[in-house]
């Protein structure tokens, strides 16, 4: 199983086990720009990342969401982090 994730132009496919939630997943696979102040509780929602799946598409908190084979996941691209128009 995978996921594919975009981070600005980057393209990354990261293998992952069922069971394992987007923020566990993206910092195993070294992604540390992701935010959770609250530990992956949810409380702080700070963790909220772009995803699509065959039958959604939105933002969602990756400390909550199970990752899903053919998954795609959009991160906010680091060169641009804090540049909001």
């Amino acid at each position: 199983m995978e996921i594919k994730v975009y981070e600005g132009t980057k393209e990354h496919h990261i293998p992952f086990t069922e069971g394992t939630t987007l923020l566990t997943l993206l910092r195993r696979a070294g992604f540390r720009n992701i935010p959770s102040t609250c530990g992956g509780k949810g409380t702080c929602r700070k963790c909220r990342v772009h995803v699509q799946t065959a039958d959604r598409s939105g933002i969602c908190l990756a400390c909550f969401t199970l990752a899903r084979d053919g998954m795609i996941v959009t991160l906010e691209d680091p060169a641009s982090a804090g540049q909001h128009l």
